[in-house]
């Protein structure tokens, strides 16, 4: 049976949902009074969305398919899209993600995206975005989103990424400010590596001996573990267990 998501015909955007359930950290500030808005990276949110345009799971598997992808992060990606109105406060999927989906990747998708974010964001949509300066957007996040100076540092990168995305007129300060992530640097240098190292059928480019002995080296494990792994969304603990295993990955050359 083909999931209901994917081809209804009301492609109307539902409203977006701030029920961030599970999400709340050690960084978070316990503020019941505003919402938390998203401070994962927004390239980990498009990961989720390109894996389902491909997949395409059953309403039923979707929880446990975004759970499979990462499970590191995906509590963090399951919130992330619920604030966007692309999940129910259930985890189920909205006639929101049925748009996206069907968007994503073409022409139509910048506006597709910049309606999610508009009703997602809303007193920070009503700003004058492409005149703002950088001060305010950041007064404006602090006064309306819940969270402590890393978390809202966080939920402001991931709205400009996402309004770039969108092709929303933002001022230059704030576009600027838009910098990548740790995580998100490293994996789209691995990722660009293999686009270079690959041709569209799947084979390695250039001739045999080419690739008998391909060009450089391949990554390190500690550079594939940086790619998969999002530090920012560990906990104290954790990312310091993290750094210790990769300092000793790195002094054992592997």
């Amino acid at each position: 049976m083909s999931p209901s998501w994917l081809y209804g015909t009301n492609m109307a955007l539902t409203k977006s949902s701030s029920d961030q359930k599970g999400t709340e950290t050690a960084e978070t500030r316990r503020d019941t009074a505003l919402p938390s808005a998203p401070y994962i990276s927004f390239a980990s949110v498009l990961r989720v969305l390109e894996a389902l345009r491909r997949s395409r799971p059953h309403d039923s598997d979707l929880r446990r398919f975004i759970e499979d992808l990462d499970k590191t992060r995906s509590t963090h990606r399951i919130a992330a899209m619920r604030f966007l109105g692309l999940l129910d406060a259930d985890s189920r999927p909205t006639l929101a993600l049925n748009n996206v989906l069907a968007t994503i990747g073409t022409a139509a998708w910048p506006g597709t995206l910049a309606l999610i974010i508009s009703r997602s964001f809303p007193p920070i949509s009503a700003l004058d975005l492409a005149n703002i300066e950088l001060t305010q957007f950041v007064i404006a996040i602090g006064r309306h989103y819940a969270g402590s100076e890393a978390v809202l540092r966080k939920s402001r990168t991931f709205f400009v990424h996402a309004a770039i995305q969108a092709k929303i007129p933002l001022s230059p300060g704030l576009a600027r400010s838009a910098k990548p992530r740790a995580g998100d640097r490293v994996a789209e240098s691995g990722r660009n590596h293999f686009r270079s190292a690959v041709a569209p059928d799947g084979n390695r480019r250039g001739s045999s001996a080419d690739r008998m002995n391909p060009v450089g080296p391949p990554p390190s494990l500690a550079v594939r573990l940086l790619a998969e792994l999002d530090t920012q969304a560990m906990d104290d603990d954790v990312r310091q267990a993290f750094w210790t295993l990769l300092r000793y990955i790195k002094d054992q050359g592997l």
